[in-house]
């Protein structure tokens, strides 16, 4: 399956959209957590994929979570695992990838 990569997709004409990609580039060759954040229809999540893309992690699989959609106990349980049942977190399943 041949996908498009989010640099193909991103449309940055504006001054504001061109430094912010120009930004992303610089962020996504960091180790520091990026919250992606914005308005409904936005582009986080085309943002996060290009961060991804970016990053030295691109061959590490990418995991998208909408934090707006869960509770703190859900998000708890999502990516820190429920050790009552003995299921793993997002994150211990992710390994090198990125959230």
């Amino acid at each position: 399956m041949n996908r498009q990569r989010a640099e193909d997709m991103l449309v940055a004409t504006s001054r504001a959209m061109q430094e912010t990609v120009a930004a992303a580039r610089q962020i996504a060759q960091g180790r520091e957590p990026v919250l992606v954040d914005g308005e409904t229809g936005a582009g986080r999540r085309l943002l996060a994929r290009f961060l991804h893309e970016q990053s030295p992690r691109d061959r590490q699989p990418v995991v998208y979570v909408r934090c707006d959609t869960l509770t703190v106990d859900a998000t708890d349980r999502i990516l820190f695992g429920d050790p009552a049942c003995g299921a793993a977190g997002i994150l211990e399943q992710l390994g090198d990838g990125t959230l």
